[in-house]
């Protein structure tokens, strides 16, 4: 009886253990929260996610909000977060990540709009619930005005040239007729 006893309580102590060790406490991985303790780990998941397509909606050279949507799957521990990282390059280096939640077919964000006269990599990262990590590709965005008006300075300055020796004709007209209509009113008693 105390053999059986102290097999069961070894048994406990054993399972106790051995629980402590595959459900590690809440961590976090680039401030995105991770609660581990919901999905035990069973078998050793060595294997990354896998991500079978990614894409941007809406134009992401405009000055709207987007969309960043990601097709991944991982049979093996299931997937713990997919996040679209936005990260600016130049002038300075400042990368945001937008959590993606979800909708029953692809995992999606919005992401916020862009600001003119900037670089831009886009890209989706995952983790698994063994925090293996999976990349996609990066998309660059330039964003930058450009004109599509081209200026040839032979065929305008004739036109700027004259246009303001004009200006100039009719404001010398105006001023002397005005100091005409001037003087006359004073000779006038």
């Amino acid at each position: 009886m105390k053999v059986a006893m102290f097999h069961h309580v070894s048994l406990f102590l054993l399972f106790l253990t051995t629980s402590a060790i595959l459900v590690p406490p809440v961590t976090t991985h680039d401030n995105i929260p991770i609660n581990r303790s919901t999905a035990p780990v069973l078998a050793q998941d060595t294997l990354r996610p896998e991500i079978y397509g990614w894409g941007i909606d809406y134009e992401s050279s405009s000055a709207m909000s987007f969309i960043i949507w990601a097709n991944v799957t991982d049979p093996d521990s299931g997937i713990l977060n997919v996040s679209g990282v936005v990260r600016q390059e130049i002038p300075t280096v400042t990368t945001n990540r937008f959590l993606m939640s979800f909708n029953g077919t692809v995992y999606h964000t919005e992401a916020f709009s862009l600001v003119v006269n900037r670089t831009y990599s886009i890209w989706v990262e995952v983790y698994d619930n063994a925090l293996n990590r999976a990349l996609s590709n990066k998309k660059q965005v330039d964003l930058h005005q450009v004109s599509d008006t081209v200026l040839d300075p032979t065929v305008t300055f004739p036109y700027v040239v004259s246009g303001s020796f004009l200006t100039l004709l009719v404001a010398v007209l105006l001023s002397v007729l005005y100091h005409k209509r001037k003087d006359a009113r004073l000779v006038e008693p």
